[in-house]
């Protein structure tokens, strides 16, 4: 797996979630394959390592999250994954990072520019603001 993109640290007030500090999101862009559920449980062991423990409630308040948005064109709809990720277009916490390192990117089934829809969600998304570079290791 290599990195190929890293997107800024935007934060945004919380979203359906009982926790009222602030939340701290960026996008990954890798180069995977084809494996998602190998991918997927290689996320959630270093969940598991950073603390998070999963209660089954949902939106939960947690140390850490790490979402699989997409695979590309790839569409799967297990129970355990689902891809591309059924609420990503939903919430502009996920899209104005996933749009600074993809902007051309468009909704699968509208087609409409991630950028347009990011605009529509501005009054029904708390504010989304950049606060600096995401740093690697």
């Amino acid at each position: 797996m290599r990195l190929r993109a890293a997107s800024s640290i935007w934060e945004t007030g919380a979203v359906d979630c009982d926790d009222p500090r602030p939340f701290r999101n960026a996008v990954l862009a890798l180069s995977a394959g084809r494996r998602p559920f190998r991918l997927l449980d290689r996320l959630q062991g270093v969940e598991r390592r950073m603390g998070r423990v999963r209660t089954g409630r949902p939106n939960e308040p947690r140390v850490i999250d790490l979402d699989l948005l997409t695979m590309g064109p790839y569409r799967l709809c297990r129970p355990r994954l689902v891809l591309p990720h059924p609420r990503m277009w939903q919430r502009r916490f996920v899209l104005a990072p996933l749009a600074e390192i993809e902007p051309g990117l468009r909704h699968p089934e509208t087609g409409e520019p991630i950028t347009a829809v990011i605009e529509r969600l501005r009054e029904a998304e708390p504010a989304v603001e950049r606060v600096g570079p995401l740093t690697l290791l």
